[in-house]
């Protein structure tokens, strides 16, 4: 979910499970199952808000003192095994009622796909936000909430088994994302879109994730903005006013699994 450039998780984590008996609370090497969940979380650097969704106040109160968010209790109601778009239907109706506009994530497709526009001095900003890495599974659907989903059509990705991001880019269809970005930028001044996609734990932009970013910057797009690298990828300089950037990486480089090549691999030709 992205507020303007504000990006935020949601958690859900509920008291009861099938499974395993207070599953979230259940002590794992010395800590709580929940909190691998948030301080993963905290540690990808990439997000400004974490939101836990909970019916159990002692999973609110570990939440919180470990630095995620509860800002609502999940009714009873969603509190059983139900599916997760209703958990996230909830959470999304949270924030609109607190006036957080919402980017990339929706209670139905075409919410998903509604871009925030705002003015600044004059100058009007449409933001599109689109993923490619959950969207197999949990893409929005025409009355079912869920991620506003990159590819026109997931069906090879879901039949393969594997995560879309590592399909080729000849997978890709982007008839659909080509028109939203062509629309939007017929209404305002500048049109940001950005697209969680790409492999991660790499410095190189992969081919879905070229093929998806250009085609944004050829449809109107000012500024195209990729992540899920969790490494600093390549940037394509203005070209008619436009730019690129493949991914932003984490906030701050602390997991030593990195490697840092010469910073001039970060510098991609827009040949």
């Amino acid at each position: 979910m992205i507020k303007n450039n504000s990006i935020k998780a949601l958690i859900p984590a509920r008291e009861g499970s099938k499974g395993i008996p207070s599953k979230n609370m259940s002590i794992l090497n010395g800590k709580p199952l929940i909190q691998y969940t948030i301080q993963a979380a905290i540690e990808s650097r990439s997000l400004d808000r974490i939101i836990v969704s909970t019916d159990h106040d002692e999973i609110a109160s570990i939440s919180k003192s470990l630095g995620a968010e509860v800002p609502f209790k999940r009714p009873a109601d969603i509190s059983e095994d139900v599916d997760t778009e209703f958990v996230l239907k909830h959470a999304i109706n949270y924030l609109e009622d607190a006036e957080i506009k919402i980017a990339g994530a929706g209670s139905s497709l075409d919410e998903a796909f509604d871009p925030i526009i705002f003015n600044i001095d004059g100058i009007t900003f449409g933001v599109l936000a689109f993923d490619d890495v959950a969207a197999q599974n949990f893409a929005a659907t025409d009355d079912e909430p869920g991620t506003a989903p990159l590819d026109d059509d997931y069906s090879d990705e879901i039949a393969s088994g594997y995560q879309s991001y590592f399909h080729p880019a000849s997978a890709l269809s982007l008839n659909r994302f080509k028109k939203l970005i062509t629309d939007l930028a017929e209404a305002v001044d500048v049109v940001i879109v950005q697209v969680q996609t790409g492999t991660e734990d790499t410095h190189d932009p992969s081919e879905r994730s070229i093929k998806a970013l250009r085609v944004a910057r050829s449809a109107g797009a000012t500024l195209v903005i990729g992540n899920q690298a969790h490494h600093v990828q390549a940037i394509e300089p203005l070209e008619e006013g436009k730019f690129i950037a493949y991914a932003l990486g984490n906030f701050i480089f602390d997991q030593n699994i990195f490697n840092y090549p010469d910073l001039n691999n970060y510098y991609r030709q827009p040949s």
